[in-house]
């Protein structure tokens, strides 16, 4: 039970990150109808960042997934 709550706890922080980085990209004018055209380059540059932010974070939470399981079954 314990791994899944560290899973739920951690997935729910993701989740607030992530939108608070969107709504900060979206204030420097990345993403919306006024700052589409001029920062397309810029736009491009940070959704490649967060598909490897997505990557590298979903293989961290594997990794702790698996490490919590691990000391849960060696306590037990």
């Amino acid at each position: 039970m314990l791994p899944f709550l560290w899973t739920f706890g951690f997935l729910g922080f993701l989740i607030v990150c992530g939108i608070c980085l969107s709504l900060s990209l979206y204030k420097q004018g990345v993403f919306g109808p006024r700052g589409y055209g001029r920062t397309r380059r810029d736009a491009e540059a940070a959704r490649y960042a967060r598909h490897g932010l997505l990557v590298f974070l979903g293989g961290i939470i594997v990794v702790v997934t698996l490490l919590s399981s691990l000391l849960s079954a060696v306590l037990h």
